[in-house]
């Protein structure tokens, strides 16, 4: 006797830092009516977009260089995964979105005047929570206190990612801070 076979568990997990989001979902909704099956979308941090069946990875782009991956070689690789029993339905036609997406309107706003010297100064090292800008900052605070030990450093951890502003945070800088290093790594 022929035991059922599983529904395949199809998972797209991806950086919300990065908005592969779009992307993800791109792809869930080629694979759900190519295939006709669920597809799990997992937000997750740290430049990562990842396909998993069956909870096997067969893409990361990590393991990739940081490269996406091309569509028609992740739903090839799909549909010779996926059990015979289970019912594949082709396309006629392929939709390719640009990852980039649209990106907001940039206001221009003038940089803070120089500072004459650093001084007895407190700098703030702030760390946008992006892909190892804390390891950098942390070496920036270590290199302050060796070289120039009159000055003052302070790291600190913005709230949220690094596109959404910290107000909190920001107004603490402006009353006690006489400079800001922000890091958005990569």
């Amino acid at each position: 006797m022929n035991e059922p076979q599983q529904t395949p568990d199809i998972k797209i997990t991806y950086c919300t830092e990065c908005r592969y989001g779009f992307l993800a979902e791109a792809l869930a909704k080629q694979v759900r009516e190519r295939f006709d099956l669920a597809v799990t979308l997992e937000p997750s941090h740290g430049g990562i977009y990842a396909i998993s069946i069956n909870d096997e990875v067969i893409y990361n782009n990590l393991d990739q260089g940081g490269m996406l991956p091309d569509v028609l070689e992740i739903m090839a690789t799909l549909e010779s995964r996926i059990k015979p029993s289970v019912s594949v339905r082709r396309i006629q036609e392929l939709k390719v979105y640009n990852p980039m997406g649209f990106p907001p309107a940039i206001e221009s706003v003038k940089m803070a005047p120089r500072l004459d010297n650093l001084d007895g100064k407190l700098i703030y090292l702030v760390d946008a929570r992006f892909n190892d800008g804390d390891r950098f900052l942390l070496q920036m605070q270590r290199w302050f206190k060796e070289n120039l030990p009159q000055t003052q450093t302070k790291f600190v951890q913005k709230a949220g990612v690094y596109t959404e502003e910290d107000t909190a945070l920001f107004e603490e800088i402006k009353q006690h801070g006489h400079a800001m290093v922000l890091a958005v790594g990569h």
